[in-house]
């Protein structure tokens, strides 16, 4: 690792996408715990910094964070950022109440209808790039509540963050009246972002990523995974 690195303490900006990231989730959630490791085993400690997803590009793009954890990729954004090698794959489906029996076969028979996202994210640039109705907000629990309301007709996100939500933040009874809609909107990898205007930034993030290679083959990073797979809303 660059030598002028040892032993500082990086930056990292995260958003709220429980169970993989959340600042009440222990070890700030899995993804972040994966981060930690990676950096612990090369003498580099972390401290996080929770942003709104629109927010944390920004701030990564201006130097103000040493990196971001949980970014998705897209061809606009490697041309700023540098990405890690896969952290975790994700699925990403569309939510809607029951009673209108609404069905996802093509991206096409949804565009009758208003769909709730966070802003800033892949989801909102590929659906408004497919010419569909998007009502972006900052938080997904406001999604939710405007699915129930019936102020949108579908919400998507990362699935495993809408169930978290669906088991924190509604009534039991609420939550019946939604269903997950097959198959999934998309499948994504997650990684570990810096920007390259950041001073040695190549470098740090080949160590990460020797790191990173180094738990997958020890077995520690499925030891982490299954740990937060266990954990309960």
């Amino acid at each position: 690792m660059p030598a002028a690195a040892a032993g500082k303490t990086l930056v990292l900006g995260l958003f709220e996408n429980g169970p993989y990231m959340g600042e009440k989730q222990p070890e700030k959630g899995m993804l972040a715990a994966l981060v930690t490791e990676a950096f612990r085993r090369e003498g580099l400690n972390v401290k996080y910094k929770f942003l709104p997803l629109k927010r944390l590009y920004a701030v990564l793009d201006d130097g103000e964070i040493d990196g971001a954890v949980g970014a998705p990729v897209s061809a606009q954004r490697k041309t700023v950022f540098l990405y890690s090698a896969p952290l975790y794959r994700v699925n990403y489906n569309f939510f809607a109440r029951k009673q209108d029996q609404i069905r996802f076969t093509s991206l096409d028979a949804l565009k009758p209808y208003r769909i709730g996202l966070v802003r800033g994210g892949l989801n909102e640039t590929e659906l408004l790039a497919a010419g569909m109705k998007v009502d972006a907000v900052s938080d997904h629990t406001q999604n939710i509540r405007k699915l129930l309301a019936g102020r949108v007709d579908l919400i998507v996100s990362v699935t495993d963050y809408t169930n978290h939500l669906l088991q924190t933040k509604v009534t039991p009874q609420e939550r019946l009246q939604l269903e997950m809609l097959e198959p999934p909107f998309a499948v994504r990898d997650k990684y570990f972002a810096m920007s390259k205007k950041r001073h040695n930034s190549e470098k740090l993030m080949a160590v990460f990523n020797r790191s990173l290679a180094r738990m997958k083959k020890d077995g520690s990073y499925d030891e982490i995974v299954r740990r937060f797979r266990t954990i309960k809303p």
